[in-house]
């Protein structure tokens, strides 16, 4: 490796000539990148539909009353089942 002591000043000119080089390069090609991805993300939400927000379901919850009348409709078979004598179901 040569020691940039040893370099001519054309040499360093040269190089920094390429260094500038090498950094336009690299801004036009940033740019082009994200031209491309903005490009890409047109596509996508043009073809893709939005997610969906899930759903959340809603708990089924019984009323009073209802809960009430399968209570009385349960004890009203216990009571004829008693009343019968029946011991088993």
């Amino acid at each position: 490796m040569t020691n940039i002591k040893d370099l001519t000043t054309g040499q360093i000119q040269r190089i920094i000539g390429i260094k500038k080089k090498i950094e336009k390069l690299r801004a036009t090609v940033h740019k082009r990148v994200e031209k491309l991805q903005g490009k890409i993300e047109e596509i996508v939400d043009d073809v893709m539909p939005p997610p969906l927000v899930a759903l959340k379901k809603k708990k089924r919850r019984m009323s009073r009353a209802g809960r009430a009348a399968i209570a009385a409709a349960a004890r009203a078979r216990w009571a004829k089942i008693k009343a019968a004598g029946k011991k088993r179901l």
